[in-house]
């Protein structure tokens, strides 16, 4: 981690591999609803549904490695400061009302149509933890100071 050279450039490593890391659900799960549709949509989405996992994957481990090296190195904690609090209370502020609009739609249409509830399902993971990660990141940069605890 020779790239790092202080504890703000871990911290914006980090939100970095946290919004990559949603947008891979996003394309993970989309590929899975596609592959469940089946037809012209089952290539593309075998494809999304590969690409998305691995970018996923990748940043996961990644961002694990981050926090251990942030925590080791700058005596930084990312994950149990204040800041991190207030993080996760505005995403979970910002991904209730998506969880709320995906269960009462994804109901709705799996009652009313012949639309299967695995592709619902695939669809309301992939907004719901979509927008929990991207707005977890865009929390931390609003909230965390622009010099990070040292």
């Amino acid at each position: 981690m020779s790239g790092q050279k202080s504890p703000e450039d871990s911290v914006q490593t980090i939100r970095l591999m946290t919004r990559l890391n949603g947008i891979a659900v996003i394309v993970w799960q989309g590929g899975e609803a596609l592959t469940l549709i089946g037809g012209a949509g089952l290539g593309a989405g075998y494809l999304a549904s590969g690409i998305g996992f691995g970018v996923w994957l990748v940043t996961l481990i990644l961002w694990v490695w981050i926090v251990i090296f942030a925590r080791q190195r700058w005596k930084l904690d990312v994950l149990g400061d204040a800041t991190a609090r207030q993080v996760f209370i505005r995403a979970g502020r910002t991904t209730l009302p998506v969880l709320v609009v995906c269960i009462v739609i994804g109901g709705g249409v799996t009652m009313l149509t012949a639309v299967s509830g695995e592709i619902i399902l695939r669809i309301s993971i992939a907004a719901i933890a979509g927008t929990a990660l991207l707005s977890a990141a865009a929390s931390d940069r609003a909230l965390r100071p622009a010099t990070a605890a040292q």
